[in-house]
């Protein structure tokens, strides 16, 4: 029987953290964030996806690949932290991240 996953990694859509501007395109998937890397907002011109927030992403994502490994599981069931919780993740162009507990 396999085990489920401790981690999950959803992520989804655009927006511009531009003071003030209000564009946000919730239909972007992570498999096209590549081609909006470095692009202009549409509605003020800022960047949409920088390189430190693109970076940031794929690192999440690897890091949530690495605990799902069956290793890892075994390490977090030993140490009684295999529960899980989920958390929101703000970036702001800077590769920065914020987690933030959604209970």
């Amino acid at each position: 029987m396999k085990e489920k996953n401790i981690a999950t990694f959803n992520i989804a859509g655009i927006k511009c953290d531009a003071e003030g501007c209000t564009f946000r395109d919730d239909t972007v998937k992570m498999k096209d964030y590549k081609s909006w890397l470095n692009k202009p907002c549409p509605l003020c011109g800022a960047n949409l996806l920088t390189q430190a927030d693109y970076d940031t992403v794929i690192a999440l994502k690897s890091f949530t690949d690495l605990c799902n490994t069956p290793v890892i599981k075994q390490i977090l069931k030993v140490i009684g932290n295999d529960k899980k919780t989920k958390f929101k993740v703000k970036l702001n162009g800077t590769g920065q991240v914020k987690f933030i507990e959604d209970k």
